[in-house]
């Protein structure tokens, strides 16, 4: 549950930025996170 909110709330942010450097930088570490979350699921 506490990825999910992590999660949203980095998209969220990431919305709210106009500059495209920042924007890139929230989705690529919300996709690290997903994947992470993704690979505990799997191994756990």
């Amino acid at each position: 549950m506490a990825y999910l909110v992590f999660f949203l709330t980095i998209l969220t942010i990431g919305l709210q930025v106009s500059n495209r450097y920042y924007l890139q930088l929230f989705t690529f570490i919300g996709i690290n996170t997903l994947l992470t979350l993704g690979l505990n699921m799997l191994m756990g």
